[in-house]
């Protein structure tokens, strides 16, 4: 057994390194190439995708994680000849983690959605004909979506990242480009933006904890969906107008989140708190971030 974030010594540190630039380059490369593709086959650029409808949507995350996740982790370890285990995507276990993951994102968004405003059923269940395929998609859009931005953030680039600086330091490096990430979103905010960076350190933590990626994308799925399509709140200031339920936000900005949404709530850090107990109950016993060779 080894530990998919050990590098031997100096020079497997500086391969890392090489690997992690590698990473980004073809990534670069792959971001070209799928604008290209979503020019020639949709006839627009793949921000124009993410406005046409769920659909656009969906082919818009599908194309972003074949080229900024799939091709350059493909490339990489067939060049290098490692193990697909060691991009983060190890399979071993993986439903029993997604299933985690899915059921942690749910209890903790459902948890949220109560206190800051009592769910109540949204007219919108009275039109099966027009919600449920909505619904549908956009579980499928969240699903999508949360692969490309954790194999992105916590994939073949982490592990890489984690063998140049050791896991902890990475993580804290990670966590904040993650938490990065979050600010040209509409509506966003500090709060939103610093508790996006301690989601990001516990979804690290349950990569380092499994030694995949699996729960990390479930949960990221399941937290966004619940909160949009579900309880119809909003997500980093973006509004859905559809949701299974309909929670009206009561109380302070800072409980609630205000327009920014749940994910700025203080509610997050005990959440987190929660969430990381939850993978350490999951985990007992088994060697962290470790895997056959």
């Amino acid at each position: 057994m080894r530990s998919i974030f050990s590098a031997s010594g100096s020079g497997g540190r500086g391969v890392a390194v090489r690997n992690l630039v590698l990473y980004l380059l073809i990534a670069f490369a792959g971001g070209i190439m799928v604008s290209s593709i979503s020019r020639f086959l949709f006839h627009g650029s793949l921000l124009a995708l993410a406005h046409r409808g769920l659909t656009g949507q969906i082919m818009r995350a599908l194309l972003l994680l074949l080229g900024f996740v799939a091709l350059p982790t493909i490339v990489l370890l067939k060049l290098n000849r490692e193990p697909y285990t060691y991009s983060g995507w190890n399979t071993d276990g993986w439903p029993i983690y997604a299933i985690h993951g899915f059921l942690s994102g749910a209890l903790l968004m459902g948890g949220i959605a109560i206190i800051i405003g009592p769910p109540r059923i949204s007219h919108m269940v009275h039109q099966p004909a027009t919600v449920w395929p909505d619904i549908v998609l956009s579980l499928l859009l969240w699903s999508i979506l949360a692969l490309g931005e954790e194999g992105l953030n916590r994939g073949y680039a982490f592990v890489q990242m984690a063998r140049a600086l050791s896991f902890w330091p990475a993580t804290l490096l990670g966590s904040a480009v993650f938490a990065a990430e979050h600010l040209p979103n509409p509506g966003e905010s500090l709060m939103g933006v610093i508790n996006a960076g301690l989601l990001g350190s516990v979804l690290s933590y349950a990569l380092y904890r499994t030694g995949s990626v699996w729960f990390s994308v479930s949960f990221h799925a399941s937290w966004n969906f619940f909160q949009t399509s579900v309880f119809g709140l909003a997500n980093s200031g973006s509004a859905t107008g559809t949701g299974l339920l309909h929670v009206i936000p009561t109380g302070p900005r800072w409980l609630t989140g205000g327009s920014t949404g749940p994910e700025a709530s203080v509610l997050v850090i005990p959440a987190c708190l929660i969430l990381t107990g939850l993978i350490r109950g999951i985990t007992a016993g088994r060697p962290h971030g470790q895997m056959d060779t």
